[in-house]
């Protein structure tokens, strides 16, 4: 899984409704998404949120480029670590690069460079949709 981590320092942020707010946006944004309380303690002192999220569509699931994602939210109101996780890819770029072989074979190999190409743009348009996501429900339930 590729991951990246981003720290939120000194924003008093209320977690349960920030958790909440990006589910909510999310859903909104035709992903399913599943979101989780969990605790890393048996006094649930020391507890965070996992959103699972999966963008997904029957033209998707045809070429094997479902997006998931997994975004974990720990920490308190004034040090917020946020980490997302995204499935790895390399079985989603060897399917489309399977679907995509009667193509790439008429144009030389052109067709297969593209679909490739395009599924790693796609990859990465989506992840950064997801931290702009983050970074506006951050913003929204700042409370300093």
């Amino acid at each position: 899984m590729s991951r990246k981590y981003n720290t939120y320092l000194d924003r008093n942020v209320n977690i349960e409704l920030f958790a909440k707010s990006l589910q909510r946006d999310l859903q909104n944004d035709n992903y399913k998404v599943e979101l989780t309380k969990f605790s890393k303690d048996s006094l649930g002192s020391n507890s965070g949120y996992m959103i699972r999220l999966e963008k997904n569509s029957k033209f998707r699931k045809i070429v094997g480029a479902r997006e998931k994602f997994e975004i974990t939210i720990e920490g308190d109101p004034n040090n917020l670590d946020i980490c997302v996780e995204m499935e790895d890819k390399s079985k989603n770029i060897l399917s489309t690069t399977l679907t995509s072989v009667p193509v790439g074979a008429m144009t030389f190999g052109l067709g297969t460079m593209a679909a490739v190409g395009a599924n790693l743009y796609s990859q990465k348009r989506l992840k950064n949709s997801i931290w702009n996501r983050i970074n506006e429900n951050i913003d929204l339930n700042n409370f300093a």
